[in-house]
C-alpha cells in the first residue's frame, strides 16, 4: 500500500514524495496466531486419521500407501496456502509517522501524476495545487525613494511587479544602487576614517595627473603642466564632493 509523504512549509502542506506502508511482522503474527492454531489442530486430526487408517489396514491394500502419501502432500499444500492467505488478509502495518498519511488510491494517483510534472522551483500541495518556490531569491525594489535589497523568504511568495533581480537591472539602475550604498557607507564613517580616505584618494589622483603630464611632455605638448593640473583639480573637486 502506498502512502503520501508530506511536510509543512510556511503553513502550507506540500507533497514531499511517496512511500509504502511497512508490514509489522510481529503484530501480524500475533493477529493470525488463533487462525493458525485452529488450522494446525484440524490438520493434526486429519493426519492422525490417516495414520490410524494405515495402521488398521496393516498393508492389506497396496494402493492405500500411495493414497495416504498423496493425502499428506495435499494437507501440507493446503496448510501452506492457508498460512499465505491468513497473512495476506490480516496484515498489520506499522503506524504512520511524521508527515506520512493514507490517501485514497485515485487521489494518490492524481497527486503522483502532478508531482512528476513539477518544474524547477515548484512545489505541489496536498490539495493538488502547484506553488512557486523561489525562496532565497534576492531582488531590488525602490522603497521610500531608495533602493532596497530584499529576499523572498516565504513559500508561494513572488517578486513584486516593481522588483527586479540583479540581472534585470539596467546600467543606470546599477549605478544608482552603487552610488546610494557608497553614500550610505560614507555617511556612517567616523571623521578620521573619512579624512584618511580623502587623503589616500587625493594622492592617487596626484599620481594619475603626474603620469598624464609625463605622457603629454613626451608628445611635446607645451601645455602639459596646465592640463595635468586641471585633471588633478577636477579629481580633487570630485573627491571632496563625494565625501561632503
Amino acid at each position: 500500500m502506498k502512502t503520501l509523504r508530506t511536510e509543512m512549509i510556511d503553513g502550507i502542506e506540500i507533497v514531499k514524495g511517496f512511500g509504502r506502508k511497512m508490514i509489522d511482522p510481529m503484530a501480524t503474527k500475533k493477529q493470525i496466531a488463533p487462525l493458525l492454531d485452529g488450522k494446525a489442530r484440524e490438520m493434526k486430526l486429519r493426519i492422525a486419521e490417516l495414520k490410524e487408517k494405515a495402521k488398521n489396514d496393516d498393508g492389506k491394500d497396496p494402493s492405500l500407501k500411495d493414497a495416504i502419501k498423496k493425502a499428506l502432500l495435499s494437507i501440507d499444500a493446503e496448510s501452506k496456502e492457508f498460512h499465505r492467505k491468513a497473512f495476506e488478509e490480516n496484515k498489520v502495518f506499522f503506524e504512520l509517522t511524521g508527515g506520512d498519511k493514507d490517501v485514497e488510491a485515485d487521489e494518490l494517483e492524481e497527486l503522483s501524476r502532478k508531482f512528476k510534472q513539477l518544474k524547477e522551483r515548484e512545489k505541489l500541495t496536498v490539495d493538488g495545487d502547484v506553488v512557486k518556490d523561489i525562496r532565497g531569491t534576492e531582488y531590488w525594489i525602490i522603497e521610500d525613494s531608495k533602493w532596497a535589497r530584499k529576499t523572498v523568504k516565504v513559500l508561494g511568495d513572488l517578486i513584486p511587479k516593481t522588483g527586479k533581480v540583479a540581472a534585470e537591472l539596467s546600467k543606470d539602475e546599477q549605478a544608482e544602487i552603487s552610488k546610494q550604498f557608497l553614500d550610505e557607507k560614507i555617511a556612517g564613517m567616523a571623521e578620521d576614517e573619512k579624512a584618511e580616505l580623502i587623503t589616500r584618494e587625493k594622492e592617487f589622483a596626484l599620481g594619475a595627473a603626474a603620469a598624464y603630464k609625463s605622457k603629454l611632455e613626451i608628445k611635446g605638448d607645451a601645455d602639459a603642466l596646465s592640463k595635468a593640473q586641471k585633471q588633478f583639480e577636477d579629481a580633487v573637486a570630485a573627491i571632496e564632493k563625494k565625501y561632503s
